[in-house]
């Protein structure tokens, strides 16, 4: 984990196992694959949304109330800037994982899809990817 959230999403794994797809004569094979990556798929989106959620109530604090007195405004204002924001920060770059885990998932589904033509009869059931919207 790193000072803004979660580790950035690995895209270098998805490289790895469409390698790894590609190789693959077997529809068995196949099969075993899809399953264990497409299941850790939803897992990371599961835990990245749980994270999002946990922070999302800061967001509310994250604007400036109307204040009548100077230094209530300024210490309000520091506030926001100096603890609120780099807090929150976090939940923007959750926000990209779930967007980089999308795009490498459908990635994924392409290369099982051509490995599945490849070997010729081979049925692979892909498990839809559920991303809740934790943004509103």
């Amino acid at each position: 984990m790193n000072a803004q959230g979660s580790s950035v999403f690995d895209t270098t794994y998805i490289d790895t196992l469409t390698d790894r797809i590609n190789k693959l004569d077997a529809c068995s094979d196949l099969k075993k694959l899809a399953d264990e990556a497409l299941a850790s798929f939803q897992a990371q989106i599961n835990a990245i949304e749980d994270e999002m959620a946990a922070l999302k109530p800061i967001a509310q604090l994250l604007e400036n109330p109307a204040a009548d007195l100077a230094k209530i405004a300024t210490w309000i204002s520091d506030f926001i800037e100096g603890v609120l924001k780099p807090t929150y920060q976090p939940y923007i770059t959750m926000e990209q994982q779930i967007a980089a885990a999308v795009t490498a998932y459908a990635k994924l589904l392409a290369a099982i899809e051509q490995a599945a033509e490849r070997i010729g009869a081979c049925v692979v059931e892909a498990p839809a990817l559920v991303v809740s919207d934790v943004t509103n």
